[in-house]
C-alpha cells in the first residue's frame, strides 16, 4: 500500500515536506480510475503527489484529458527540461508544448541520471520556456512552483513575488527572499529583471 509506505517513511516525500513524486507506468494502457483513487487517497491523507513525465507516458500524450482528471483529484505534473529542449525528440518537445500551452504543467524538473546523458540542467529549458510562453510561465514553471514544493506551500495558491526596483536592486519586501535563504542556506540572493539568480558573498 503506498500511503502506508509513505506514512512509515519507506517512500520519501519531497524534503520531507507534502509532496510525493509518482512515475506512472511509460507504456501499455493507463487504468485511469485506479489511478485517481490513488491521487485521492494521498491528498485526502495530506500528501500531494506529483506525476513526473507525462509527456513520455503514451497513454497521456494520447488522451491529455487524463490529465485534467488528476489534476481535477488534486495532482500536479512536471515535465523533464530535456524533453522541452527537445534532447530526446521533436514529438516529445510538442507534447510538452502542448501540455505547457493548456496550463497542466506546474514545474519542470532536470530528471537527471548522470552528469553526462541526463545532466542536471535546468538553464537551456528555462530559455525556452522564457521564449515561447514569457517571463511570467517560465518564473513560475523553475521558480516559484518548485520553490513552494521544498517549501511544503501549496500551488493552488497564486504566489505574489516581492516588488523590484527598476535599478535591480531588492525592494524592501524581503519576504520571499528570507524564505529562500532559509531552505538552502546561503546568505544573499539577488533578483533582477533578467530573472532570478543565487549569489553566494
Amino acid at each position: 500500500n503506498m500511503l502506508s509506505r509513505i506514512i512509515e517513511q519507506e517512500l520519501p516525500l519531497l524534503n520531507d515536506k507534502r509532496y510525493f513524486l509518482l512515475e506512472l507506468p511509460a507504456s501499455g494502457s493507463l487504468p485511469v480510475e485506479g489511478v485517481e483513487n490513488i491521487v485521492r487517497s494521498l491528498t485526502s491523507n495530506g500528501i500531494t503527489p506529483i506525476i513526473a513525465h507525462p509527456e513520455r507516458n503514451m497513454a497521456i500524450v494520447k488522451d491529455l484529458s487524463i490529465m485534467e482528471r488528476l489534476i481535477k483529484c488534486g495532482a500536479l505534473f512536471q515535465v523533464t527540461a530535456m524533453s522541452i529542449t527537445g534532447r530526446f525528440d521533436s514529438a516529445i518537445k510538442r507534447h510538452s508544448f502542448t501540455m505547457i500551452k493548456k496550463g497542466y504543467i506546474h514545474a519542470v524538473a532536470s530528471d537527471a541520471h548522470d552528469v553526462e546523458h541526463r545532466p542536471p540542467i535546468l538553464s537551456d529549458a528555462y530559455e525556452v520556456v522564457l521564449k515561447n510562453f514569457g517571463k511570467d510561465e517560465a518564473r513560475q514553471l523553475f521558480i516559484y512552483n518548485p520553490f513552494k514544493i521544498i517549501s511544503g506551500e501549496s500551488i493552488g495558491e497564486q504566489y505574489c513575488p516581492p516588488a523590484i526596483e527598476q535599478s535591480g536592486h531588492l525592494s524592501e519586501k524581503r519576504d520571499f527572499l528570507d524564505k529562500v535563504k532559509s531552505v538552502f542556506h546561503i546568505p544573499d540572493i539577488d533578483i533582477s529583471s533578467a530573472g532570478l539568480s543565487i549569489r553566494k558573498k
